[in-house]
């Protein structure tokens, strides 16, 4: 028997198709989740197709596709950085030699002579690249800085995604928190963020069986009819179908069965959710000091596993474990204790992470340079001298290695989404605050103050805007001026709190006289206020981004996404 080329124990093959079989599933899965868009685009009802909203849904739908996209190139980028930057560290350590260009004399490919061989195998077999990777993120406190944050904004994102999945039936939820831990949070939260624009209402029918789309039905009509199928194609083809809707009606009569559907408004108790959240703070608040040993494997995969509870545990958990409410605003309040939690969760360890790295960066209060008639001066640093330098290192790791280039840009773009979505969205920053750690009783107490203020405020610009064109103008106090200014940046309004003014506010018709300076007058309030509005809520977004980390601010906003819809 011929001997065996020692070679072929490690050939090239075997890393290409891991590699080659990772992005084939990136890209499966979202071909399945863009199928499900598709699917509710198709199904929009008729109010939803207007010109107003259409030209707003697709201004929105291409902002949020255009920073998933953003999001996916950075991480195709510094992916290919990371594994290049591991070759050639292993390389190094072997003594192998590195291409230096794709072709010609060592490069990739040319002749066997000029090239360099890639020993692909070999370094795919020495690398544990997964968790090479975190291992680079977590080993110094300014990096896990960037790194712990994503971990935070993912056990919020595993809620909202939950919540929000089961309210508007959307499917293959389990596909976008794969996406968030193959591609980046960033990219898999842009892309439901796409998904809810397209799906204003529940993708499924009432017994959640069937999508309804109407336009397959007219796409099928079409195609026989284009294409003029015989009659024994379409047979066949009707036969196909109805076998493949047997085998789906008769797996989710199994699954009924195990695991019986809840009633429409049913949530479970808030420790069914808090508890595997729990487990993954404690490992998160652990990954630092794991680095290294060897359970940092474990401690690492844990939190990554939980992710998905929230999106099975509503399902398979008993009836008797959660509450029946009566309405769908109570039961999505019902979310905010997790909220709360996850938003306290998220302070605390961003806080710790914060300081430690804050100290661990800051130079020493005293320093000595040499100076000509002194071999060493003394010289004293002040704490805003310390303080900024520390958070300039802080910052400046994003630029310490590949991978922490993904996870800080993932960050980042993670960041500006939330702020973005609850800017176009509108929140109520009443309920985005009900669902961050800065909610109380007395802030729920001022900001009810500040509201009926502000409406009363409102109120008396336009009086005083209607009278001062019938000729009737008052000079404004400094205190009319001072509310005047409170009313600008006051807080949204609640919905409950709209209704019962509407009566006053479609009572009140201000006598113009015919004067056209009235209505540019009331315009402008209107435009103004609408303005405000429209800010708030990303203001709120950002303040809590940068103050809480990407954790305190995905609860803030999803908080308000869930509670306030």
């Amino acid at each position: 028997m011929a001997p065996i080329e020692p070679d072929l124990a490690n050939s090239n093959l075997r890393p290409i198709y891991i590699l080659l079989t990772y992005f084939l599933a990136r890209e499966g899965l979202l071909i399945l989740i863009l199928h499900t868009c598709y699917r509710a685009y198709t199904s929009l009802v008729p109010s939803q197709s207007t010109r107003h909203r259409q030209s707003s849904r697709s201004k929105h739908v291409l902002l949020f596709a255009s920073l998933a996209a953003l999001s996916s190139v950075l991480s195709y980028h510094y992916m290919h950085s990371f594994l290049t930057l591991s070759y050639k560290v292993w390389a190094h350590e072997r003594g192998e030699e590195f291409p230096d260009r794709f072709w010609g004399s060592g490069g990739i490919f040319g002749s066997s002579d000029e090239r360099v061989r890639l020993e692909l195998g070999r370094w795919f077999e020495d690398s544990t690249i997964f968790k090479d990777s975190w291992e680079v993120v977590v080993q110094s406190s300014r990096r896990f800085w960037w790194s712990q944050q994503v971990l935070l904004g993912s056990v919020a994102w595993s809620v909202f995604l939950s919540v929000e999945g089961r309210r508007r039936n959307i499917p293959h939820l389990w596909a976008y928190m794969l996406l968030s831990q193959m591609v980046g949070v960033s990219f898999a939260q842009n892309v439901f963020f796409v998904t809810i624009l397209l799906t204003p209402s529940p993708l499924l029918d009432e017994n959640g069986l069937s999508l309804k789309s109407k336009g397959t039905s007219h796409r099928r009509k079409g195609t026989k009819s284009n294409h003029g199928l015989g009659e024994s194609l379409r047979k066949k083809e009707a036969t196909v179908e109805a076998a493949g809707q047997s085998a789906y009606f008769f797996t989710q009569d199994m699954i009924r069965q195990w695991f019986p559907t809840k009633p429409l408004y049913w949530t479970p108790h808030p420790v069914v959710d808090i508890l595997p959240l729990t487990i993954s703070y404690i490992c998160i608040f652990l990954l630092p000091f794991a680095s290294n040993t060897p359970s940092f494997t474990p401690i690492l995969v844990t939190p990554h596993v939980l992710f998905y509870f929230p999106l099975v545990l509503r399902s398979i958990v008993p009836l008797s474990w959660g509450t029946v409410h009566s309405s769908t605003e109570l039961a999505h309040r019902a979310t905010t204790a997790t909220l709360r939690f996850i938003s306290i969760g998220s302070f605390l360890l961003h806080g710790k992470a914060t300081l430690v790295a804050l100290l661990d960066n800051a130079p020493e209060s005293h320093y000595y340079r040499r100076s000509i008639f002194f071999y060493h001066v003394e010289e004293h640093r002040s704490k805003f001298e310390q303080g900024s330098t520390a958070v300039t290192k802080v910052l400046g790791a994003l630029a310490d290695h590949p991978a922490v280039n993904s996870v800080g840009w993932d960050v980042l773009l993670s960041g500006l989404s939330l702020i973005l979505w609850a800017t176009v969205r509108n929140l109520d920053v009443i309920a985005m605050l009900e669902g961050s750690a800065l909610y109380s009783r007395v802030n729920e107490v001022l900001l009810g103050k500040a509201t009926e203020l502000a409406n009363n405020v409102r109120e008396e610009q336009a009086l005083h805007t209607a009278s001062s064109n019938r000729g009737k103008v008052k000079p404004k106090s400094s205190t009319q001026s001072g509310l005047a200014g409170l009313a600008r940046r006051s807080t949204r309004i609640s919905k409950l709190e709209q209704e019962k003014s509407s009566d006053t506010d479609e009572d009140f018709v201000p006598d113009t006289g015919g004067d056209d300076d009235s209505v540019a007058d009331m315009n402008e309030i209107e435009v103004e206020d609408d303005l405000t509005e429209e800010t708030e809520a990303g203001a709120l977004a950002w303040g809590l981004v940068t103050l809480g980390g990407l954790g305190v601010g995905s609860a803030g906003v999803f908080g308000g996404e869930v509670i306030s819809r």
